[in-house]
């Protein structure tokens, strides 16, 4: 990624981490239905990667929304890094998802 389309991936993930509302998993063995339709919402995402082209995202998630509601990302645009909550700092010697986690974690503290 060149950095322009960052918003753009990050809207279409958290569209699709939303498009189930946090009840919308019933497991109701009674009436063997497992999710309630109305809880479940469709959405369309559209943006232009680094070299201009378009793309879309439609759903909704084929998963239900996480526990955790939205999820933080991080985004790393050269040495930078970036997170959903407004946390940045340089990036040195990471080597793993995890690593930079225990990074932004450190320096949000």
């Amino acid at each position: 990624m060149g950095g322009g389309e960052v918003p753009d991936v990050v809207a279409a993930v958290r569209a699709l981490w939303t498009s189930w509302e946090p009840d919308a998993e019933i497991r109701d063995e009674v009436t063997h239905r497992f999710i309630d339709r109305d809880k479940v919402h469709y959405v369309d995402v559209t943006g232009t990667d680094s070299v201009g082209q378009p793309w879309s995202v439609k759903g909704p998630s084929i998963v239900p929304r996480p526990p955790q509601g939205e999820l933080p990302t991080v985004t790393i645009l050269g040495d930078r890094f970036h997170t959903s909550d407004g946390v940045a700092g340089e990036v040195r010697h990471i080597t793993d998802v995890i690593g930079l986690l225990a990074l932004a974690a450190q320096v949000s503290a």
